[in-house]
């Protein structure tokens, strides 16, 4: 065992003035130790099968290292734990990764075997690990920083998208399983969390003013990365916005006229939101609940009005607009609007005034529209 162990220090010693000599380009270099990397692994498992009962026997009894163990050892106090190879080594992995994130095509073959060599050698986490996402704070730090002020927000959340999808890729490709809590941190925390007041204040009404769902969706999803605190902000962002533009529709005199047909289309719009980009969360229905009732009532009565008044027109003709299907999902639509309002008894003495004249006049639409309207009314 000692005669080997001599035979093999001695090689592996051989193999360092190569690593030592004058590679300018980093690939090269890199690529020069896999080789001498791969060589080395091909020779251990030779070595191993020559040795077999030296391993099986001697190595047992006498509790030293196992022949692999011994080789794998030597490579590293020889070769890895070399400064200048370390240094090579490393600094060449994480220019490489910089290429992969300019969006340059690079060798990852060459990057998982080096990055194995580093793991098996028990060095990745003490000498790797540490300078990758120091590299990677950086990046992004920068790089968050500068681009939510040159970005559109659609934009912005596309690029934390890709570069969040382009990490856990790297993962799966090379990096190890064990840097991805800290690595995806890293990308949340400079991409999103550090930004999360100035996405909201950046263009959020108007993503919702132009129906981008996609890109509220895609916001969703990357705030609830950052657990409570994104959420809640976006949650509070979402409930202004129908406040200040709820309460538009409802303050101006001269669309009256206008006024519930673009309630329920406001309603009906944001319920899209909810659904389709909130994912149906109970706290964003809550908030536009709680939201669309404040800003209706910012105009005592007129609300209540108009939309008893709109209650009766479709009663009144609404088997010549609609079918009796239709038409009870445009009063159940109706009835949303009316659950909002606090003046509820002005809303009933329009729509017992106006009952009353349809029976007398014979113009109600349909008895059991009428019935069915009555009944929802009672359930409040």
């Amino acid at each position: 065992y000692e005669n080997l162990k001599e035979v093999l220090d001695n090689h592996i010693q051989t193999l360092l003035p190569t690593l030592l000599s004058d590679l300018n380009e980093s690939n090269g270099y890199l690529r020069v130790l896999n080789s001498i990397w791969n060589d080395h692994l091909v020779r251990s498992i030779l070595i191993r099968q020559l040795f077999i009962v030296l391993d099986r026997t001697y190595v047992l009894r006498a509790a030293v290292p196992s022949i692999w163990e011994l080789n794998q050892d030597l490579f590293r106090r020889y070769i890895m734990q070399n400064s200048i190879v370390s240094n090579r080594c490393i600094n060449g992995l994480l220019k490489l990764i910089e290429q992969e994130r300019r969006g340059e095509t690079i060798d990852r073959s060459l990057m998982t075997n080096l990055i194995r060599m580093l793991i098996d050698l028990h060095l990745y986490k003490k000498d790797f690990e540490p300078l990758f996402l120091q590299s990677t704070e950086e990046l992004y730090h920068n790089e968050g920083r500068t681009l939510i002020q040159t970005l559109e927000l659609s934009q912005y959340l596309s690029h934390v998208e890709r570069r969040l999808n382009e990490e856990q890729l790297r993962i799966k490709n090379y990096i190890d399983q064990s840097t991805k809590l800290q690595l995806i941190h890293i990308v949340e925390n400079n991409l999103i969390t550090n930004h999360i007041k100035q996405m909201l204040s950046k263009s959020f009404d108007t993503l919702i003013d132009e129906n981008r769902l996609s890109s509220v969706a895609v916001m969703y999803d990357l705030f609830l990365r950052t657990g409570p605190l994104g959420i809640n902000d976006l949650r509070e962002a979402f409930g202004n916005y129908i406040k200040v533009h709820g309460r538009v529709l409802v303050i101006d005199v001269d669309k009256d006229d206008k006024m519930v047909d673009e309630l329920l289309e406001f309603k009906e719009k944001l319920d899209r939101f909810v659904h389709e980009c909130f994912h149906s969360n109970e706290k964003f229905g809550n908030i536009l609940k709680d939201s669309f009732e404040f800003f209706i009532n910012q105009r005592s009565n007129k609300p209540a009005e108009l939309v008893a008044k709109a209650v009766d027109a479709r009663l009144r003709t609404g088997n010549k607009e609609a079918t009796e299907e239709e038409l009870e999902k445009i009063l159940d639509k109706l009835l949303i609007l009316f659950r909002f309002i606090h003046g509820k008894d002005v809303f009933e003495a329009f729509y017992k005034k106006d009952l009353a004249k349809r029976l007398l006049v014979g113009k109600s639409a349909s008895v059991d529209a009428e019935k069915s309207m009555l009944l929802k009314l009672k359930q409040g």
